[in-house]
């Protein structure tokens, strides 16, 4: 973020059934915190997480999202 620029980074909430991977915790994921850093689907991606109860995978690579900006996103993968 610069400065007076707001943003922030967006994954996809995937159900755990139509991620295509192993999902991991985020003990897991920071093991090896560089190789996290450098994954070109973010450093979340791939991250088992509740939403509501229920269990989804954070899905990559994210979403800029910048105040001010309007667009259309679906971070609810798989959920229709």
């Amino acid at each position: 973020m610069s400065k007076g620029h707001r943003s922030a980074e967006a994954y996809r909430l995937t159900p755990p059934q139509h991620f295509s991977g192993e999902p991991v915790t985020y003990r897991a994921r920071v093991i090896d915190g560089d190789a996290a850093r450098a994954d070109s689907n973010g450093f979340y991606h791939g991250m088992l997480v509740k939403h509501a109860g229920r269990d989804f995978v954070l899905t990559g690579p994210p979403a800029l999202l910048v105040a001010g900006e309007s667009r259309q996103l679906d971070l609810f993968a798989g959920l229709l």
